[in-house]
């Protein structure tokens, strides 16, 4: 500590940075700033205690501003316990200690059977965006409460699923690669949308439930089908290439709509071109094997 005149005393850098520079909370835009480290501390919530997961509590905005590295297959790497939580990975990486080799039906992961996600939410609208989450035990990206957003994610070769979201999700501008379940999966009135889904053990993207969109999206070389959609889903504009199960099956057997295809590039995959339930609405033409007509 020094003295100013007046009797003033000021802190010194050192010291200043001892009081208010070990323990970054806040950002100047006033996001909660995550890193290992602070990881490791614990109190980035009231309720995260030291190590991994890191727990965040409190609604708001959080941002990362390190990788950080989970320390086995079965912990998550942060968990979210409230609503209408954003995560900007701005650029960084969660990551686990899964490897996986080769891709589609030869991929290995080990080791498996882990049940950590990289992010895991079954809050509203809880928000990942901006960077990259592999090597987990379970899934990439679990936002598992309506109103999840997955968006500019890569997630790649974790132990289960890529990226997965419930009722009126949105997974937009993703990377889904090698990872040992299905690439992307969706629920009820979710939109997949301009990403890519490549050398998944299992479908590329997966949506079980009702009214899912997907658009846009290059789906490659996954080891089961492309685009599995069920009741009223609807997909357009997508590439579907390579796959070993159908390239796209829309619809399901209990109901009388299934849903609608059109304007998708659908070659080469090894199960076939569309499978469909009842009479699938063909709403534009499709390619189909180089050939402008679809089943």
């Amino acid at each position: 500590m020094g003295r100013c005149s007046r009797g003033l005393y000021f802190l010194s850098p050192a010291l200043l940075f001892a009081v208010w520079g070990s323990n970054p909370s806040d950002a100047a835009d006033g996001r909660i700033e995550i890193n290992h480290q602070r990881a490791l501390a614990g109190s980035v919530t009231a309720s995260d205690t030291a190590g991994y997961p890191v727990t965040l509590d409190a609604v708001g905005s959080y941002r990362l501003t390190s990788d950080l590295v989970s320390p086995d297959a079965n912990t998550h790497g942060i968990e979210v316990l409230a609503d209408d939580v954003t995560i900007d990975l701005n650029g960084f990486s969660i990551s686990g200690p899964v490897t996986c080799t080769s891709f589609g039906v030869n991929l290995n992961c080990t080791p498996n059977g882990g049940v950590g996600d990289g992010v895991r939410s079954s809050k509203l609208n809880t928000t990942v965006m901006n960077g990259t989450v592999r090597g987990m035990g379970r899934t990439g990206v679990t936002a598992n409460g309506v109103g999840g957003r997955v968006e500019n994610i890569h997630a790649i070769g974790n132990g289960l699923g890529g990226i997965q979201t419930v009722e009126n999700g949105i997974v937009r501008g993703c990377n889904a690669e090698r990872n040992a379940g299905a690439g992307i999966k969706a629920d009820d009135n979710s939109q997949v949308t301009n990403n890519i889904s490549y050398g998944n053990q299992s479908t590329g993207i997966e949506g079980p439930g009702v009214a899912i969109l997907a658009r846009g999206n290059s789906v490659q070389f996954n080891g089961a089908l492309g685009i599995r959609l069920r009741t009223n889903g609807l997909a357009l504009d997508n590439i579907i290439v390579y796959n070993t199960g159908f390239g796209l099956q829309v619809g399901d057997s209990a109901v009388l709509n299934p849903g609608g295809y059109g304007r998708n590039q659908i070659n080469t995959n090894a199960g076939g071109t569309v499978g469909f339930y009842g009479s699938a609405n063909q709403v534009d033409a499709n390619v189909c094997n180089g050939v402008v007509a679809c089943p």
